[in-house]
């Protein structure tokens, strides 16, 4: 029989920390921190030296011990005697007690567990980058938006695990107030300032005795106690991030990769200070077609830094952009001087390992070469995805629900079976349930239940009118079951005119057409529902040629 030892397997990840004490040791004064990021802040660009004003440059850092717990392991009998051998290492290192170095996760609940690592390893080290790092991302919808906050902060269940719950995170503030319709763009903007890297010091760190024994006698037992991983380090610093929204205003038809690189230049030129790229007289013409919005959040610093941007900024990129950024310079500045001050420092990023297979044989009876490390917990790696995508759906059916009066039943409904599927998925001995998206896909069609276009002549021919009900939610218009004529709408020569009829409407959504103008008296109707043809309406509606001078879009029943 050949006894292996096994070292960690390294993830970089991260999760939202809520009420975390952020002391670093005896000698500095930190606040603690109510809120913290949802995981790994990433940096985009390479670090510099701590001026907020200076070009981004690689940074060299000096690692030190910021202190040792040196004792022999001792074979604790019990869980109370493991978790009081842990206590007595963490006595001895002031970063063990401040931060969640060496403690434990469960990945689908959310919860810490405490440290099940063998105490004579838990030691840390320090050292202070002192670095700088910015990065920049453009989302155009809500599942754009999530992945690009994990590029961002990092990947965990933390955001979609966090939304379901409404717990307070960077992730989950910018995910709900981004409001985001079809036609929008959400570009993020970061600045983070890194000045302790506190981790671990033993690179082969090993469970406590009675967690190893746990390890090979009961799995759930381990993972209930320990968690499916452990942190392995952490960053402390501060960030701040401005979330820049552009809102479409018209309905006019630009190639997404040009809308792209006209707001890219003219964000850049706002957060990149000192710069002034020239805007084309098209990317002008673009921007004219979007209305600009800003909003500011920071994490580890004063609420100064922040509060000159007020809760909501209207930008007008015309005349604002000077002054935005002699803000947006000031802002950092007076991070780095908070930073260095070291009054409100978090954690700004975290890593996590994935505990090893705790198996001592290995059983390749051939030339096989024996692994050396694998993850010991991988059962709840379909299941996170799972409840990442069902937690996005939940977010994108509620604000529908929440602007919509007619699903009452319907949005209940699927309030209801997102929350189930989500509650089975999150429990291992569960089965993870295939979602009836029936009624959620009819709830997320009305953010955009599609267009109709209307012809003077059979065929398709002549004067042409459109019935555009895209971003229905969201600056439209028209509304759902709202009586219109077509002088309601801006377009009364079409009335009376309509001979051809081209619907792209959604499953379940129709656009009832009157004979009158009247809402009380609407004379006949005509339904016209999902994708449909009509070359001639006389053929479908007998004497309705010419016939048409009002409508109403009707959503799906709410069942």
């Amino acid at each position: 029989m050949k006894f292996l030892q096994l070292s960690p397997l390294a993830i970089s990840l991260g999760l939202s920390l809520i009420q975390v004490s952020c002391a670093a040791g005896p000698d500095s004064q930190r606040a603690k921190a109510t809120i913290a990021p949802d995981s790994t802040v990433s940096a985009d660009k390479t670090a510099s030296k701590l001026d907020p004003s200076a070009p981004i440059t690689t940074a060299s850092s000096d690692s030190k011990i910021k202190s040792q717990a040196s004792f022999a392991a001792i074979a604790a009998a019990n869980y109370e005697d493991a978790m009081a051998e842990v206590d007595k290492a963490k006595a001895l290192d002031a970063n063990l007690k401040e931060y969640p170095i060496g403690t434990g996760y469960n990945v689908l609940t959310g919860e810490r567990t405490p440290t099940c690592l063998e105490p004579s390893t838990l030691r840390t080290i320090v050292s202070s980058p002192m670095e700088i790092s910015d990065s920049y991302s453009v989302a155009h919808d809500y599942k754009d938006l999530y992945n690009k906050l994990e590029t961002q902060f990092g990947a965990d269940i933390g955001g979609g695990w966090q939304i379901f719950t409404g717990t307070l995170s960077f992730k989950t503030s910018i995910m709900k107030e981004a409001k985001m319709t079809s036609d929008d763009i959400v570009i993020l903007a970061g600045y983070t300032y890194k000045k302790d890297f506190i981790s671990m010091q033993s690179p082969g760190l090993s469970y406590a005795s009675f967690f190893q024994d746990l390890s090979l006698k009961n799995k759930d037992l381990f993972r209930k106690y320990c968690g499916d991983r452990y942190t392995k380090d952490v960053t402390v610093g501060a960030t701040m991030q401005m979330v820049f929204t552009a809102k479409k205003l018209d309905s006019s038809k630009w190639d997404q990769t040009k809308v792209d690189a006209a707001v890219q230049v003219k964000i850049a030129n706002i957060i990149n200070v000192g710069t002034n790229v020239s805007v084309s007289p098209e990317q002008k013409t673009i921007l004219n077609s979007y209305s600009f919005s800003m909003k500011c959040y920071s994490l580890g610093t004063s609420s100064d830094v922040c509060a000159n941007y007020g809760a909501s900024t209207a930008l007008d990129l015309a005349n604002d952009e000077i002054a935005l950024q002699k803000k947006i310079l000031t802002a950092r500045q007076a991070i780095a001087a908070e930073v260095k001050e070291g009054k409100y420092l978090t954690i700004v990023k975290e890593t996590m390992v994935d505990y090893d297979v705790p198996l001592l044989v290995c059983t390749h009876n051939d030339s096989a070469t024996c692994p050396s490390r694998w993850s010991y917990f991988t059962d709840y790696r379909n299941r996170l995805a799972k409840v990442k995508e069902l937690s996005l759906s939940k977010t994108d059916s509620e604000e529908v629900c929440q602007k919509t009066p007619f699903w009452e039943h319907r949005c209940g409904k699927v309030a209801e079976n997102l929350d189930n599927a989500i509650a089975s998925c999150r429990v291992l001995s569960e089965e993870c349930p295939m979602l009836d998206e029936a009624d959620l896909n009819i709830v997320l069609s009305a953010k955009n239940p599609g267009t109709v276009e209307l012809w003077q002549n059979k065929d398709f021919a002549g004067n042409f009118w459109s019935l555009d009900f895209r971003n229905l939610l969201n600056g439209n218009t028209m509304q759902a079951s709202t009586f219109y004529s077509f002088a309601d709408i801006g377009q009364p020569k079409a009335n009376n005119a309509i001979s051809s009829i081209r619907s792209h409407l959604l499953p379940g959504w129709t656009v009832r057409f009157f004979k009158e103008t009247s809402s009380t008296q609407r004379g006949e109707q005509y339904d016209v529902t999902g994708a449909l043809d009509i070359p001639l309406v006389d053929t479908v509606w007998k004497g309705s040629n010419d016939q048409i001078s009002s409508f109403e879009l009707v959503p799906p029943a709410d069942l």
